[in-house]
């Protein structure tokens, strides 16, 4: 089930990439909401699940691992969640959430690269690297840029 919040994280990636930090939002944002907000309530079942698992049957190695994993999975999203709300309304602009993606993402993949070997999460690790070099660029020219430039 972890699988599926990791697959939502990435496209939220993809899309924060590929998409122009000055434009206005669109629809296809408020899509993209919806899908963060899908995975936060199938990321809340699981939570549940496995808590209840835990509780019934007790800690394992197995089950902290999964968890931790979700919970920092459920984090990012809420966190992300709220930076599109904001962005929507009009109260923040997009540059916000990508510098919570950059910032997140870099420590992540070292610690995937560490905990589970990296063959076996290339492709993950490689895709979040190419968005995070996309999402370092716009960082850096949303810090150079004055609150009152286009």
């Amino acid at each position: 089930m972890d699988a599926i919040l990791v697959v939502v994280l990435c496209l939220l990636l993809y899309a924060i990439s590929a998409r122009d930090s000055l434009a206005p939002p669109s629809l296809f944002d408020v899509l993209q909401l919806v899908l963060v907000a899908a995975a936060l309530a199938v990321g809340a079942v699981m939570l549940t699940a496995m808590m209840s698992r835990i509780g019934e049957f007790g800690f394992s190695p197995n089950k902290v691992a999964a968890l931790g994993l979700n919970l920092l999975l459920l984090v990012h999203l809420v966190r992300a969640a709220w930076l599109s709300v904001g962005f929507l309304r009009g109260r923040r602009p997009l540059t916000a959430l990508e510098c919570w993606s950059l910032s997140w993402l870099n420590p992540r993949a070292s610690g995937e690269r560490c905990l589970y070997g990296y063959r076996h999460r290339s492709w993950i690790l490689k895709f979040e690297q190419s968005c995070a070099v996309v999402l370092h660029r716009r960082c850096l020219q949303g810090q150079r840029r004055s609150p009152g430039e286009p």
